[in-house]
């Protein structure tokens, strides 16, 4: 019975902490001159070649003029309030367009359904090798031009970064990263992001770049919107 109180009395606190939640929001910076993408143009089949809008590049970093830095995962890494946190309704929808994943780095919860499309008039394949789906489905599938969406789902909290790949064209990857809560963000094109309805608290904060590195910062959130930018350097 003491045991059942307690467990009620924090799933009470935890809701009343959620009433006063805020807002974190703030711009990645990259400190630093990146190095040149690489060209992909030789890499490219003539159907991709025949498809694929701009020149074919990696896209290792994606910095703005004023040094915002895109694809960064911003998430809670210490700090986490107790509870189970259940996955949004809303699919994370990655497409295979142009001969390129978009986006490149997502975010999703455990549970959460990703669904794959192919918006291009070539056969693409979906293959997420080393990460198990519920529903164990085939982690390497093919996927004809238009069909029907892929749709996955992981059990548990990932390594950060996912690997997703298309072996018909070896250039196509994205990157996921996968959560148990739902305090993350993926910086856009300008850098910014947001963390959503963060309850009350002290945190650890991290931001992570799959080539710049990560940086992490503590901070305390109270009932108001708060702010944290974050730089990473090039070494």
């Amino acid at each position: 019975m003491k045991r059942h109180l307690s467990l009620i009395i924090v799933a009470l606190s935890a809701i009343l902490s959620c009433g006063n939640a805020a807002d974190l929001s703030g711009k990645i910076i990259l400190k630093g001159t990146p190095p040149p993408e690489l060209d992909l143009e030789k890499e490219l089949d003539p159907q991709c070649s025949a498809i694929h809008t701009k020149p074919a590049k990696t896209r290792f970093y994606i910095v703005d003029a004023n040094g915002g830095l895109a694809d960064v995962v911003v998430y809670v890494k210490s700090g986490v309030p107790a509870g189970q946190y259940k996955p949004p309704q809303e699919a994370l929808t990655i497409d295979q367009k142009g001969c390129e994943f978009n986006p490149y780095i997502s975010a999703a919860m455990v549970g959460q359904e990703i669904k794959f499309l192919n918006s291009d008039p070539i056969l693409h394949n979906v293959n997420h090798t080393g990460s198990d789906d519920l529903q164990k489905r085939p982690p390497n599938i093919a996927q004809l031009p238009k069909a029907a969406p892929i749709s996955r789902a992981f059990g548990k909290q990932e390594q950060l970064f996912v690997k997703v790949k298309c072996d018909v064209h070896r250039w196509m990857f994205a990157f996921i990263a996968i959560f148990d809560h739902p305090f993350f963000a993926v910086s856009g094109k300008d850098g910014s992001y947001k963390i959503s309805n963060l309850p009350p608290g002290k945190y650890t904060i991290e931001a992570i770049h799959r080539k710049a590195g990560k940086v992490s910062r503590e901070i305390e959130i109270t009932d108001a919107p708060a702010t944290l930018d974050l730089t990473l350097e090039i070494k």
